[in-house]
């Protein structure tokens, strides 16, 4: 991992970058706002690999995240309805047993 690379060619880092806590504490605060949050994404890949490898793997990580994260939520969304509608059964069951 680097600190933030010249940016303009004047010598100084971008003003978004986690190089310090105090500037750390700024940069999520403007991602919060979701203010420029692409052009200080492209500063982070940036600065973690300079030869853009660093795009690559936090790019395939991302997807791997998504596929996981959406299997889950599939899976769990239809467990809960496979159970819920099972639930209903037996209780429309006892209903009309009665």
């Amino acid at each position: 991992m680097g600190s933030f690379a010249d940016e303009d060619g004047n010598g100084s880092p971008p003003r978004e970058n986690f190089d310090s806590v105090g500037r750390g504490f700024l940069t999520v605060f403007q991602l919060m706002l979701q203010d420029a949050w692409d052009i200080t994404l492209y500063n982070c890949l940036k600065a973690l690999s300079p030869d853009g490898w660093g795009a690559i793997l936090v790019g395939a990580a991302w997807v791997c995240f998504i596929y996981i994260f959406g299997q889950c939520m599939v899976k769990s969304f239809c467990f809960f309805h496979c159970f819920s509608l099972y639930i209903v059964s037996i209780c429309l069951t006892s209903f009309l047993l009665l």
